[in-house]
């Protein structure tokens, strides 16, 4: 199933040509130099994803940044994409529920925007974490799911995941009819489109279907197949899930040679991949093997061997999610850092609204004043009209940032608001300008009247 991931993880994620520290050596100066911030998040995703083998704590912290960015300014291809790098992130670390909650998230995103085929993806991602947590149901529940808008769209180049997936699915919760039917029909549509690397994956479904079902001559059949295909796309994993099945296999038929053979093939291929589940469970089998055998010494080099791995994976794991746990502290700690300051930020501009507020009825006052003392006209009018235009400004001002909130940063939208309301003050505008010069020119009127008439 891990292939899976990697498989549905191309279809999303494109590769660079270029070596990778030139890649990321270009994509973090195009990040930082970017000119909007649809951009900037694109190149900080890409970024991500080159650290994701490279350094995952890397990756971890891009993808988050980018993820609340993507919120921040409701960009839905940025929230999908982070999304699903974070996911993986939390389900390689096996913290599924972190995953799930973060493919849910995406899956919200794609809802949205309407894309069928990247929502059919972002929903068998969800069928895969809620397998590796061992919920069944649910998993198969979105399996369903996926494959019936594989259907409804006609999404073909989808249609061999999504049988494979749920012959897996069905075999892993012990329902061994659907996993043969679903497998089968994968099997069929990987030979019909030769697709090497599916006809591996899937001879090695049918090895573990048979091998429930206890049919060893099957089983043995379909492990076999299953190999060449396996080592021409270099799939370790499965190949080593193979060569161990093989060796359980022989050892039920009393073959101890050809399952001591199986055994360190699979034993060796995990060793030098750094596979240490599958390690694991060959050391498992290699205890009991030589424990059968009555081979006390090699059975405790393999007892002692299963202790050091578990405790190997279980420090990894730990380590992985201290790490994870490490930076979400410190994003929490810089996100408070951030909020004061915008806090800070807010109530300065609040102050300075506040005092411009003030210091407008101050000016039109003066104003008042100033036209009932011996000072020209023209400079009586001239502090009418910029305190009329100032009020005006000032709710002008006020009114901005509602209007962008409810247009959602949409220029046409913003364009016709603010046209509508200039159609409105800019009469209102006129009519008080004119009512204003008569208040403050009238007794300058009336003191010209009086000296005319003496």
């Amino acid at each position: 199933m891990k292939k899976i991931f990697l498989l549905l993880a191309v279809l999303i994620n494109h590769a660079f040509v270029f070596s990778q520290n030139q890649v990321i050596d270009s994509l973090r100066n195009r990040m930082l130099y970017s000119e909007t911030d649809t951009s900037k998040i694109d190149f900080t995703i890409k970024l991500a994803l080159e650290y994701q083998t490279l350094n995952p704590d890397s990756a971890y912290l891009l993808s988050i940044q980018a993820y609340k960015k993507s919120v921040k300014i409701k960009y839905l291809d940025g929230i999908s994409r982070s999304a699903t790098i974070i996911g993986g992130i939390y389900s390689n670390t096996g913290n599924y529920s972190k995953a799930l909650e973060y493919y849910l998230k995406k899956l919200k995103a794609e809802e949205t925007r309407g894309n069928s085929e990247i929502l059919t993806v972002a929903i068998m991602q969800i069928a895969m974490a809620y397998q590796l947590e061992g919920n069944f149901k649910k998993a198969i529940s979105y399996a369903f799911r996926a494959d019936s808008i594989i259907e409804t769209q006609k999404i073909n180049r989808l249609k061999i995941y999504s049988l494979t997936n749920l012959g897996d699915l069905f075999e892993k919760a012990g329902n061994i009819p659907l996993a043969k039917d679903y497998t089968q029909k994968a099997y069929a549509l990987s030979l019909k489109e030769n697709n090497i690397a599916f006809i591996g994956t899937v001879l090695n479904n049918f090895g573990n279907i048979y091998s429930k079902s206890n049919n060893t001559t099957l089983a043995i059949q379909n492990y076999t197949n299953a190999i060449p295909y396996l080592e021409s796309t270099n799939d370790h994993a499965a190949l080593a899930e193979a060569t161990l099945g093989l060796a359980r296999q022989y050892k039920l038929i009393s073959l101890p040679d050809s399952s001591l053979f199986y055994a360190n093939k699979s034993y060796e291929l995990c060793k030098k991949n750094g596979l240490l589940d599958k390690q694991l469970s060959t050391c498992l089998f290699l205890t009991e093997y030589y424990k059968g055998k009555g081979d006390i010494k090699n059975a405790f080099i393999f007892q002692e061997e299963v202790l050091m791995l578990k405790d190997d994976i279980y420090s990894k794991d730990r380590i992985a999610k201290t790490q994870l746990l490490t930076i979400e502290e410190e994003l929490r700690q810089k996100e408070i850092g951030e909020k004061k300051l915008e806090e800070a930020k807010d109530r300065k501009m609040k102050i300075q609204y506040l005092t411009i507020g003030l210091l407008l009825p101050i000016l039109f006052f003066i104003t008042l004043y100033l036209s009932n003392r011996k000072i020209k006209p023209k400079y009586i009018e001239f502090l009418g009209l910029v305190s009329l235009l100032l009020t005006f400004e000032y709710i002008m001002l006020l009114l901005h940032p509602l209007i962008v909130k409810i247009t959602h940063h949409i220029p046409i939208y913003q364009l016709m608001i603010f046209a509508v309301i200039a159609s409105v003050l800019t009469p209102l505008h006129h009519r008080m300008e004119n009512w204003l010069m008569k208040i403050l020119t009238k007794k300058e009127r009336v003191s010209l009247m009086k000296i005319r008439i003496q």
